[in-house]
């Protein structure tokens, strides 16, 4: 079977995945997308699939699939008779159901969300969706705000370059000797994440990256209303959002933000990854 026969199913996804699917069309023909807009999910077109490319995040809760474009929810379980019969599935972060669906199936799993390249180009929309967050729930400037960045991967570095290029005053935690170092060759304040809880009354604006609890219900209660906490981790998340509601700072929750505010770009990010992966499904089969 030539490339060109290939069956690809595109599932869902946000406005990068509607990006990415026009791209991967125009190489492979042979590419349907379903369950976003007016596409409707198809049973038979995901069975009769060869490679199935899922959203970045393919699912928030574990239960559903990530279509936030379509009509209804796509629940899982009730659709994994539909997903044993391909070869390849392609995601960013397969949800472990799917991974387990997978794997007693022989279904080869391919994620990109931990490509070098990826992380570092993708931390790029995130930050400056988180900026815009921050501009908009604010009633200060960010220059000479108290920002604290909570972890020193690739967002909290982007995070770290933007907020001192607005002229914030920027804290950031860190575990590593190599980050404290990188830290304070560029100037930036530094502080153990250990110690987060212990410091976080000091900040006007809070970013959490850490996808752990690293703030506590504590410390989160004893900040005023006027501090924003903005958490960009993924689940488990870096607080209890099912307690805001007992806090009087302002709390938002803000994933999938490249698909929300930089989608062109977020989805250019994903298609490189993306098609190098196609390259090496296809050259294997």
């Amino acid at each position: 079977m030539s490339d060109i026969d290939r069956k690809i199913v595109f599932i869902g996804g946000d406005e990068r995945n509607r990006h990415i699917y026009n791209s991967v069309k125009s190489i492979y023909k042979n590419t349907q997308i379903v369950a976003i807009d007016e596409n409707e999910y198809n049973s038979k077109t995901v069975k009769n699939a060869d490679i199935i490319i899922l959203p970045t995040i393919s699912s928030k809760d574990g239960q559903t699939l990530f279509t936030p474009l379509y009509k209804s929810k796509i629940y899982i379980d009730d659709i994994a008779e539909d997903l044993k019969h391909c070869k390849a599935i392609i995601g960013g972060k397969i949800d472990k159901k799917i991974g387990s669906i997978a794997k007693d199936e022989e279904i080869v799993i391919y994620e990109y969300i931990n490509d070098e390249s990826f992380k570092a180009l993708n931390a790029i929309p995130t930050a400056e969706g988180a900026i815009a967050i921050a501009v908009s729930n604010t009633e200060k400037t960010l220059w000479g705000a108290k920002c604290l960045v909570a972890g020193y991967g690739n967002i909290g570095k982007y995070l770290c370059y933007i907020l001192t290029s607005f002229g914030a005053d920027v804290t950031a935690t860190a575990r590593k000797k190599k980050d404290f170092d990188e830290m304070a060759r560029k100037s930036v304040k530094s502080v153990n994440t250990s110690e987060v809880n212990e410091i976080i009354s000091d900040f006007d604006i809070i970013f959490n990256t850490v996808p752990y609890r690293i703030l506590n219900d504590d410390a989160l209660k004893g900040l005023n209303e006027e501090v924003l906490v903005i958490d960009l981790a993924s689940f488990p998340y870096g607080l209890d959002h099912s307690k805001t509601e007992q806090f009087k700072c302002k709390t938002i929750l803000a994933t999938s933000l490249p698909g929300k505010y930089s989608p062109k770009t977020a989805a250019n990010i994903a298609l490189s990854a993306i098609l190098k992966i196609l390259s090496e499904v296809l050259k294997n089969e």
